[in-house]
């Protein structure tokens, strides 16, 4: 719902606005008006954080109809989140 509140609001402005949202939902990097050309990953390393925009792997799976949700979250979350489903039993 808000990628398309933000496309209104330009739409209705001589000047457009560059809006930046930082997430990590699943619902809205899902939603069609988010397109992978428009996510720039947030990775830390030791050295400090890279921007890292979808490499030609990525963008293929977009095209193929995945969503940009499917295509990165799966890759953004700690190494072995998985395995706290061990853990807590969920």
């Amino acid at each position: 719902y808000l990628p398309q509140v933000i496309a209104r609001i330009n739409r209705e402005r001589k000047i457009k606005r560059q809006v930046v949202i930082s997430t990590h939902s699943e619902e809205m990097l899902s939603d069609k008006g988010v397109g992978g050309e428009e996510v720039i990953r947030l990775e830390p390393t030791g050295e400090g954080t890279l921007l890292r925009s979808l490499n030609p792997a990525e963008r293929q799976l977009l095209e193929s109809g995945m969503s940009a949700a499917e295509v990165i979250l799966a890759q953004s979350g700690p190494a072995g989140i998985s395995q706290l489903a061990l853990v807590f039993g969920k």
